[in-house]
């Protein structure tokens, strides 16, 4: 037996997930998630014709304020999570994390923290770069979640910060 033949192999390659830029045929799929009501209620509502369509197809043409891209995460070429990033600019130091949702009938499968550690990984910081995400303060499961994967909540939910937790991921030093 070959190594790409053995169980070990092809295991971890039935669980890789691969990052692809969102495309306008990725949206079918994924307004199909927001039937799911907590999906729905931290990330929607969603349309048929939506904005948030626009958005991210413009986004990544550098066509919005914030340059960055949403990313479609495939596992098996299904499509099981969705991630999008602003990218820094000469103002900052920080990459942003917009958005991640996982396919409701595949959380608590690892696949969030997989597809969050594929992203810091497709684009390395550079000296004093970061990540930061800003959670709702109705969102404790998101909280949860980055700090689950090493990232620092900096500050908590006030009116100056639209009541969000803002969460920081730097370089272990």
């Amino acid at each position: 037996m070959t190594w790409s033949h053995s169980p070990y192999y092809m295991t971890r390659l039935k669980k890789a997930l691969t990052l692809k830029p969102f495309k306008k045929e990725d949206f079918p799929e994924y307004l199909s998630w927001f039937q799911d009501p907590d999906l729905n209620e931290q990330l929607g509502p969603m349309e048929k014709d939506d904005e948030w369509l626009t958005y991210a197809i413009d986004q990544q043409k550098g066509l919005t304020e914030y340059v960055g891209c949403t990313y479609s995460v495939f596992q098996n070429e299904k499509l099981v999570s969705i991630i999008g990033v602003d990218f820094p600019d000469p103002t900052n130091h920080r990459y942003g994390i917009s958005s991640i949702a996982i396919k409701p009938n595949l959380r608590e499968r690892g696949i969030g923290s997989k597809a969050l550690q594929e992203l810091i990984n497709l684009h390395p910081l550079k000296s004093r770069q970061y990540w930061v995400a800003y959670v709702d303060e109705k969102n404790p499961k998101a909280k949860l979640f980055f700090e689950a994967n090493g990232w620092t909540c900096t500050a908590l939910p006030s009116s100056e910060n639209n009541h969000m937790y803002v969460l920081e991921y730097h370089l272990p030093r």
